[in-house]
């Protein structure tokens, strides 16, 4: 969980600056992604995709924070989803070019017209995601994709074992728990209290008016009422 009075702070881009196995980089996006899928069911979109803005807190790749988010218009869905969206194909970007290792500044066109360049440098089960977002356009969550391909490997699993019809194999043979895999609220819940505040402001806002405009009404019948019986 996060302490507030002893967090550690570095940054993704620092993060970098060492020796990380691809299963390692792997795992931070999926983080990264837990993150902003996070903030963007809350309202709010990330501002920046800048590797310096994006901190990991305690040396712990599951504690993601954005330093810059953007609260989204609540009253224009297209334009939310529009957001969402390029969120969705910035992260992707920035992570293709972390794998390779090319300038942050390299363009998400280049990456598009060049894109079978860079699959030598990403991991094979992975590759299929990052066409479908930068080449296609497609608007799928990281995270949502790897459970996806999860299920596909579980259930592959399965019908092999039950082909095998063995229960001592079965037995000792676990598939992988995607509940614990695909869970990560409760630290996202720490990290972005400020959003989660600014958001039970504003429900009980929306709770507040209904009272006052019904506190007026009763107001304004009793005053009547006086004036139309005694004349006040």
């Amino acid at each position: 969980m996060v302490d507030e009075g002893k967090i550690k702070v570095t940054n993704v881009n620092d993060w970098f600056k060492d020796y990380h196995s691809d299963t390692e980089k792997r795992e931070l996006f999926l983080y990264i992604d837990f993150a902003m899928k996070y903030v963007h069911a809350r309202g709010y979109c990330v501002e920046t995709f800048n590797p310096k803005e994006i901190e990991i807190l305690n040396n712990s790749i599951n504690q993601i924070k954005f330093n810059t988010l953007l609260k989204m218009p609540e009253d224009d869905y297209n334009y939310q989803q529009k957001l969402i969206n390029e969120d969705i194909l910035n992260s992707s970007a920035l992570q293709v070019i972390l794998y390779s290792k090319f300038p942050l500044n390299t363009k998400i066109e280049f990456l598009k017209e060049h894109f079978d360049e860079f699959t030598t440098f990403l991991p094979e089960t992975d590759i299929p995601y990052y066409r479908g977002v930068i080449e296609r356009g497609a608007s799928v969550y990281f995270t949502e994709y790897e459970l996806e391909r999860v299920k596909r490997e579980n259930d592959a699993l399965e019908k092999e074992l039950n082909a095998l019809n063995d229960n001592s194999v079965k037995s000792f043979t676990k598939k992988k728990d995607l509940s614990s895999m695909f869970s990560n609220d409760k630290i996202n819940n720490a990290i972005y209290k400020k959003i989660n505040k600014m958001q039970d402001s504003a429900f009980l806002n929306i709770l507040l008016y209904p009272l006052v405009f019904l506190v007026l009404v009763l107001v304004y019948s009793f005053l009547a009422f006086l004036v139309r019986h005694f004349g006040l």
